[in-house]
């Protein structure tokens, strides 16, 4: 029975992980960038599948829906082995069913005979912009300067409204879902470069996004450990602002920000003088902030591992630590630390053997989300050393050795030194 459990818990793990690799996939996708009207016509015309050979766009997309859509391959393949993971078939479908879930607008966007399907349609649309710009007699600096003005000669404006009105609205809507939405963004991306080609990005409206999206930065800012003194500010608040698979600060990047930063988050050289440099360096330490407590590069909840272990074992009293859920006991075996866990905050117990006080426990608590960083300050630890030897008292000093296994959530500095500026641009 608990192997059952244990069997079901591993594939619904490797469901999601499963999910978060293809989202992961096509986020990481890119469409080359052309800056001639020549490259232009004919990487829209190779995407749109109107030079003779199958457009790789679409080759990609129907991959993907394959691999997602699960129920489609009855009985082996992808299908029979993920099912062979779980103890129950009800299970095993329901996970399956979420796959499908997360990227049934793809799947159906693909479907169909091929001139019908939804994505017949979007390569038509490349194939127009792409047929109109090779027509025209203008160079594309006479092209730009007409869309800048407003003409549609090369139906641009339109091309991308139809594609948006395809991906966005019933019965598609892309935006149900994370991983439909890393999709939308990959379909999007062969006429958006074009149009910040030809149009360049509205930069104004680019800085008025981020000083929304700096307010709630500055909020998550206002508590600690981002300041000394302050209240907390919850793990949930930080996770959502920050996480990799979903997080505000991660959309703005990928979305707003794709075609000037890389995928690390520096600026690329091109567009160093457009950014401010302050928002620049806020970039950098977000990222940095973003890997250590997201270690694996995936997940909307932070998940850092560490190993604590009882340095010097009291003679003449026994000590108990629980942390997040998670206890340690002397003379016995250490478990493996995950933080946040059940978010409980530390607890130290030192209970005397001998003596006076004999049996009555000693406790010293460092409550809240952060609690296991407030024990390890107050233990003397810092910096990023392999190991971190700590003393904290609880009646008693007791020694401590803390070694991060998987990100952190130890540097304090890493929290001092996200500060998100006001606006993004330089000389704002």
């Amino acid at each position: 029975q608990n192997f059952d459990v244990k069997k079901d818990d591993l594939a619904n793990i490797y469901y999601t992980e499963y999910i978060a690799q293809w989202q992961k996939f096509l986020q990481e996708v890119k469409v080359r960038e052309f800056r001639s009207k020549e490259e232009q016509v004919r990487g829209l015309r190779i995407l749109a599948g109107s030079t003779g050979a199958t457009s790789p766009l679409d080759s990609l997309l129907r991959e993907v829906a394959r691999q997602t859509n699960l129920s489609a391959a009855a009985g082996g393949g992808v299908r029979g082995w993920l099912e062979s993971l779980f103890a129950s078939k009800v299970k095993a479908n329901d996970s399956q069913r979420q796959v499908e879930k997360e990227f049934g607008p793809l799947i159906k966007f693909v479907a169909g005979k091929d001139d019908k399907s939804p994505l017949a349609q979007y390569r038509n649309h490349l194939k127009g912009v792409a047929d109109k710009m090779n027509s025209s007699p203008q160079q594309l600096t006479e092209i730009s300067k007409g869309v800048q003005a407003g003409n549609n000669a090369i139906g641009l404006r339109a091309a991308r409204q139809a594609i948006t009105d395809m991906i966005e609205i019933e019965p598609m809507n892309f935006s149900s879902s994370t991983a439909s939405e890393a999709a939308a963004q990959l379909l999007k991306q062969p006429l958006d470069n074009l149009n910040t080609l030809l149009v360049g990005t509205d930069f104004e409206q680019m800085d008025k996004d981020w000083q929304q999206l700096a307010a709630r930065a500055q909020a998550i800012e206002a508590g600690y450990p981002f300041r000394e003194g302050a209240n907390d500010t919850p793990v949930a608040k930080v996770a959502q602002f920050l996480n990799p698979q979903d997080g505000d600060l991660t959309k703005f990047l990928n979305g707003r920000l794709r075609s000037y930063f890389e995928e690390d988050w520096s600026v690329k050289k091109e567009h160093t003088e457009k950014f401010a440099p302050e928002f620049v360096n806020y970039l950098k330490n977000a990222r940095r902030l973003r890997d250590a407590l997201f270690p694996g590069g995936s997940g909307r909840q932070p998940n850092v591992e560490y190993k604590l272990m009882i340095a010097s074992p009291l003679r003449e009293a026994m000590v108990k630590i629980e942390i997040d859920g998670t206890v340690l006991e002397q003379d016995k075996p250490a478990p493996p630390f995950r933080w946040p866990g059940t978010k409980t905050g530390a607890r130290l117990t030192v209970t005397p053997t001998s003596g006076p006080k004999i049996g009555e426990p000693q406790a010293r608590t460092f409550g809240g989300d952060w609690g296991v960083l407030r024990m390890f300050l107050d233990g003397g630890g810092g910096g990023n050393a392999a190991q971190h030897n700590l003393q904290v008292n609880a009646g008693a000093p007791v020694r401590l050795a803390l070694q991060p296994s998987s990100g952190t959530v130890f540097q304090l500095e890493m929290f001092r030194a996200l500060r998100a500026p006001k606006s993004l641009l330089t000389n704002q």
